[in-house]
């Protein structure tokens, strides 16, 4: 859930950031992450929630900002 855009994966270390095409409105991107998140924390899928995993993707975004 890269804001809704796809980048191709690779294994190789680059000093560019690598380029990606936009798939889905950020909105939207948005969206499923709340979406896939309120089935971990209030649907089906409450037993992979892993503590502290929210506050890690929290401050690795605004350590990339």
């Amino acid at each position: 859930m890269n804001e809704g855009i796809m980048y191709n994966p690779t294994l190789l270390k680059s000093s560019n950031p690598p380029m990606g095409k936009r798939i889905v409105l950020p909105k939207t991107s948005n969206l499923m992450k709340e979406l896939i998140r309120l089935n971990v924390t209030e649907g089906t899928n409450k037993f992979v929630e892993v503590r502290g995993y929210l506050e890690q993707l929290k401050n690795k975004k605004e350590d990339i900002v």
